[in-house]
């Protein structure tokens, strides 16, 4: 079972989100530890997207640690981080 560890900015966006929001994302971390998401992003680099309702979760498996590098509240946000928009 990994680790789940958040990046400094995966911690900044957890705590912007609203607090039901960020209720069922809690939840879904602590579920990744028992199950890695499967579904990762092309181009390599060992990037994986998990889906929480609207929202996703990017992460990158190091080890025995599974490291949150974002939590993006709704598909959107996700689009513009996965195009290189700002």
């Amino acid at each position: 079972m990994p680790k789940i560890m958040l990046s400094g900015q995966a911690q900044l966006e957890f705590a912007a989100l609203d607090k039901s929001a960020r209720l069922v994302f809690a939840k879904h971390l602590v579920k990744l530890e028992s199950a890695p998401p499967r579904k990762h992003l092309r181009g390599g680099g060992g990037y994986s997207v998990d889906e929480v309702g609207q929202g996703r979760i990017i992460c990158q498996q190091k080890g025995e640690e599974l490291l949150v590098l974002h939590v993006f509240a709704t598909h959107k946000e996700y689009e513009r981080w996965y195009r290189g928009e700002k």
